[in-house]
């Protein structure tokens, strides 16, 4: 009985150091992190921003104004441009969050292998 008894004492004991020697708190990767976020939010922004300049030309009918058919053509032109790099820097933002997760996630997979 006793023998059984330090048995398991030991493979608690040895449980509690393999433990203690696993990385508790994995790190994010914070520069990816914030490299994200940023991007998120340029690319949310840029989005927003080609909506309100739609808005705002937009008369009481909801046809929208303009100058001359060169401010048209210029006006949707920026407009077209800033929204396809906002899409890219909002996927690109996104991703970048993801990876930066990616290794806590690779860690926390490897450890229950």
């Amino acid at each position: 009985m006793n023998q059984a008894k330090e048995a398991r004492a030991n493979e608690v004991r040895t449980a509690i150091l393999k433990a203690n020697q696993r990385e508790t708190h994995p790190s994010v990767n914070f520069p990816l992190l914030f490299i994200g976020v940023i991007l998120t939010v340029v690319g949310f922004f840029g989005l927003i921003w080609g909506s309100k300049r739609a808005f705002y030309r937009t008369n009481q009918y909801g046809v929208q104004e303009f100058k001359s058919y060169g401010n048209l053509f210029f006006a949707h032109g920026l407009e077209n441009f800033v929204g396809m790099v906002s899409v890219v820097l909002l996927f690109g933002g996104v991703g970048s969050i993801v990876f930066s997760f990616f290794d806590i996630a690779l860690k926390a997979f490897e450890r229950y292998k």
